[in-house]
């Protein structure tokens, strides 16, 4: 008995095929970085809780106070001031939370910069390692000897009266600036205040480019412990931190507000 032949595909048939195929995969690749987008947000909040127990740790060896960020002339005595970014310097701030092989606090209280890092962090900072913070392979050795490296959140810090030492834009030097950041105090776990907002939050966009982490908008850790997700309409004034830092105080106060709202 005879059997049917196998009828082969034409060359049409195939091409129908194929421009279905290539149709699906277009519309599965946006929706799988979406997917991969809304992984990050739970990861960085998880990071950032953990980073909140760690600064209440310290804050319960140091009469409820968080790490001080200190500076000052080199003829003068080193003291706390204001700081809102993400440098993590060696002997103050986030610094004084992180012991060797990483970190060089002799009382530390975590061994890994690991949950200092967003997942959704941009690649413009190498890293040094799995453990390690971010490094920028221009930055010189004087910059290695103060600092640990780069995190993913701004360490927003005001000691008790607002002292700020720095370069306003007028200015052609850093000099102290006493009582700058008066009433924007975030330097004791008895606060509710935001103490780390991811560092994306706070820069321009360049060339029309956008440094999102994981969408529109980013977490902040409050000294209080909890974390808040910021929509971006909330954080729209914080990016003048790269011109104007005197512009942080109303931006502060509404990022303040938000938490307290939700």
């Amino acid at each position: 008995m005879k059997t049917a032949a196998r009828r082969a595909f034409t060359q049409v048939e195939l091409l129908v095929v194929i421009g279905i195929i290539a149709i699906v995969i277009g519309l599965l690749i946006p929706m799988i970085s979406h997917a991969r987008v809304a992984m990050r947000r739970p990861l960085c909040a998880s990071n950032l809780r953990q980073i909140g127990i760690l600064l209440h740790a310290y804050a319960n060896d140091n009469g409820g106070e968080i790490p001080a960020i200190y500076a000052g002339e080199s003829a003068e005595p080193r003291r706390p001031t204001a700081h809102f970014n993400s440098m993590v310097s060696r002997d103050g701030g986030v610094g004084l939370l992180v012991s060797p092989p990483v970190g060089v606090a002799a009382k530390g209280y975590v061994n890994s910069a690991k949950i200092f890092i967003c997942p959704g962090d941009t690649i413009e900072f190498q890293p040094q390692g799995a453990d390690e913070f971010l490094w920028l392979s221009s930055w010189s050795s004087s910059v290695r000897k103060q600092h640990l490296g780069v995190m993913s959140f701004n360490y927003t810090y005001v000691p008790k009266g607002g002292d700020f030492y720095g370069q306003l834009a007028a200015e052609k030097s850093p000099a102290w600036h006493m009582g700058l950041f008066s009433g924007a105090d975030r330097h004791s776990v008895d606060s509710s205040r935001a103490v780390m907002i991811e560092r994306n939050l706070g820069v321009h966009p360049v060339d029309g480019r956008k440094y999102e982490f994981h969408g529109s908008g980013g977490n902040a850790l409050y000294l209080d412990g909890h974390v808040e997700w910021l929509a971006a309409e909330e954080t729209r004034d914080y990016g003048a931190l790269d011109s104007d830092v005197t512009a942080l105080i109303p931006a502060l106060r509404k990022i303040d507000r938000a938490a307290a709202s939700q």
